[in-house]
């Protein structure tokens, strides 16, 4: 029989824990408290609210549960000091998957597996409590012992809803649940002859996800090789194909499974980046390096080379890993950081940043150096690009006299052309930490990113702005950019205002234009009565060509 309904919260009033952005790199913004074993953080913005919402795992003395805050602009705690604990199912002490994602109407929803071998999904609204009927839904459920729902992913729908993706040892599977919690079809990625694992999710058109995932071989060797391909795959929330399987990359012999990551383009389609070695037609193991593909928004490879595009050309002196992307909102290039380290003792550390274009053009050559070797680690690098597409930000973790595990956090801001234009130190205090998997990206004019700090386990944040500035910032229209803009809805009608506009246009999240309209004076009027409900991105254009671009959320 399952346990109560418990939340460990002391109140959801925000004086449990008066917390508010800090420009103190010694001490940042604790956003609550945890035990030193927390893990597994995961950030999403809310683009409805401005609000941030942070998970986690944690232990505590009824067990293992995942844990959820969310925070305000102002990084004040709104979830009490501890946040909200899901504590009414039993979990694995180590962890098969967590996942993460903010809904079109100001929700959250987490999904995790649990020690019944189902995955279960669970929505809160901004106030904390549970909708779907409380104890959640099953979204799939497989047989007890089976070693099923190896992984969880989640990706926001446009509705309120979301899609949930889960895998066991041979197949993925995936399902779109509605606003209102009810499930539409299942989905089952196999193959007779392959495993298809590490499915990753990004949004189509039209209201389709694509599904990138891996093909993978029976063992071919004594040893633990295996032939991997890269698929991608569309389809629409009824559960039906919308596009058919197309292949990104060759076949490849690996000797070790990596994980590929997707970041949509911003046109319809995604680019996808793994880091691996693998073995030559000649069998000689070549060196790791990052590899980037890209897929249109009919799901077909826009780039030749079967084996992907490499973010610095195969150097036997060195590994190029750890790669992490972000995508230019206004040429669609993909911009990613990642590691150099040499091969002999990988005891050398350096950062490196290069830029790809849709069609697989390098711009950078071998890349523009971040960070140089300076006898200390960097680690958990991240790339943001600013809303405004003018310039994009890179943080990483640096290694400190202390050990190579106790580290400061510091930040670089760039123009679009790679120069360097700021550099910040967002940490100080050179203790041991578990950085998040990700951070919020910019949104409402700032860029937050959150770890715990080994020390005393609890969660410390800390936001930064296009110009590298910390703690009380001003609103993203007036951070970095030549234009301010006023958007609100009135009824069936956006109202877009901004000194000197010249043109409007209406974006779908996936990069679709939808409308088109010139202004009128400083103003413009869009009938949006028979759009789809959910987010989209407005982009201004002045008449001196200055660009903004904002995201807004249609009702």
């Amino acid at each position: 029989m399952k346990k109560s309904l418990l939340f460990l919260i002391g109140a959801f009033a925000v004086s449990a824990l008066q917390a508010q952005w800090v420009n103190d790199p010694a001490t940042n913004t604790k956003l609550a408290t945890a035990m030193p074993d927390a893990g597994e953080i995961y950030l999403r913005a809310n683009d409805a609210s401005g609000d941030t919402y942070i998970q986690w795992s944690d232990s505590t003395s009824i067990g293992w549960g995942v844990n959820l805050q969310r925070i305000n602009v102002n990084g004040v705690p709104l979830w009490g000091d501890g946040g909200l604990q899901i504590n009414d199912y039993q979990f694995y002490s180590w962890s098969p998957g967590y996942a993460l994602a903010t809904t079109s109407d100001n929700g959250a929803v987490t999904c995790f597996c649990n020690t019944d071998d189902k995955c279960i999904a669970i929505k809160f609204d901004k106030d904390g409590n549970r909708l779907w009927d409380g104890q959640g839904i099953s979204v799939f459920e497989f047989p007890e012992g089976s070693i099923g729902c190896q992984r969880v992913e989640l990706l926001a729908g446009t509705d309120g809803g979301v899609w949930v993706l889960t895998a066991d040892l041979d197949n993925t599977y995936v399902r779109c649940i509605n606003a209102d919690g009810t499930l539409n079809p299942a989905i089952t990625i196999s193959d007779a002859d392959y495993n298809c694992l590490f499915g990753q999710m990004v949004p189509g058109n039209d209201g389709t996800i694509f599904v990138v995932y891996k093909k993978i071989s029976p063992k071919v060797s004594e040893v633990n090789t295996r032939n991997n391909e890269i698929w991608v795959v569309s389809y629409n929330i009824d559960g039906t194909i919308a596009t058919l399987p197309a292949q990104l990359m060759a076949s490849c012999l690996f000797d070790v499974q990596n994980i590929h990551q997707v970041i949509p383009d911003g046109l319809g389609g995604g680019y996808v980046y793994i880091c691996h070695d693998y073995y030559n037609e000649q069998g000689e193991l070549e060196p790791h390096n990052s590899f980037v593909f890209h897929f249109d928004a009919d799901g077909q490879s826009t780039f030749s080379a079967p084996q992907g595009i490499t973010v610095h050309s195969n150097d036997y002196f060195y590994h190029y890993v750890e790669p992490y992307a972000t995508v230019d909102p206004i040429t669609h290039d993909i911009i990613l950081v990642f590691c150099q380290t040499d091969t002999d003792t990988q005891s050398e550390s350096r950062l490196y940043m290069n830029r790809i274009t849709t069609t697989g053009d390098v711009l950078w050559d071998e890349g523009i150096l971040v960070a140089d070797h300076d006898g200390l680690p960097y680690t958990e690098q991240t790339i943001d690009t600013y809303p405004n597409g003018n310039g994009f930000m890179v943080s990483y973790n640096h290694g400190t006299s202390l050990g190579d595990l106790h580290t400061t956090i510091e930040a670089v801001g760039y123009d679009m052309n790679g120069v360097q234009t700021w550099h910040t130190q967002m940490n100080s205090d050179r203790e041991i930490k578990n950085s998040a998997l990700n951070t919020t990206g910019f949104h409402n004019g700032q860029n937050i990113l959150v770890w715990t700090n080994l020390n005393d386990g609890n969660i410390y944040g800390q936001n930064i702005d296009m110009n590298g500035k910390m703690g009380s910032i001003t609103s993203v229209s007036e951070n970095g950019n030549v234009m301010s803009a006023s958007i609100f809805q009135n009824g069936s009608n956006l109202i877009v205002s901004s000194e000197g506009l010249s043109q409007v246009e209406i974006i779908s999240i996936t990069g679709q234009s939808i409308k088109t309209v010139e202004a009128n004076g400083n103003a413009a009027e869009i009938n949006v009565s028979g759009m789809t409900k959910g987010l989209y991105i407005v982009r201004m254009n002045d008449a001196n060509g200055n660009v903004m671009v904002k995201k807004t959320v249609i009702r």
